[in-house]
């Protein structure tokens, strides 16, 4: 779906997404690890934006993961042997 937004309209992404939400009454919030809070900074780059975005957390060490959400599902032993 994604892919099929950013061709029919000349807009970033992050707007078009911003132009759903708020058609549709819908919100938004995040939770991002490697993304580093990337997602929540386009989202939230939008004028407007506080009308369908709720926010976002960043939780990038497996420790803090754990602590922030209650437990990390799927983990990543890669980078668990990393930290």
């Amino acid at each position: 779906m994604i892919s099929s937004l950013a061709l029919r309209e000349n807009r970033p992404i992050e707007a078009q997404i911003g132009r759903i939400l708020t058609e549709k009454q819908l919100s938004i919030a995040v939770a991002e690890s490697c993304t580093g809070g990337r997602i929540a900074a386009l989202l939230s780059s939008i004028p407007g934006a506080s009308a369908y975005f709720f926010g976002g957390i960043v939780a990038y060490k497996t420790s803090v993961k754990s602590k922030v959400f209650g437990g990390v599902r799927g983990t990543d032993y890669e980078s668990l042997c990393r930290e």
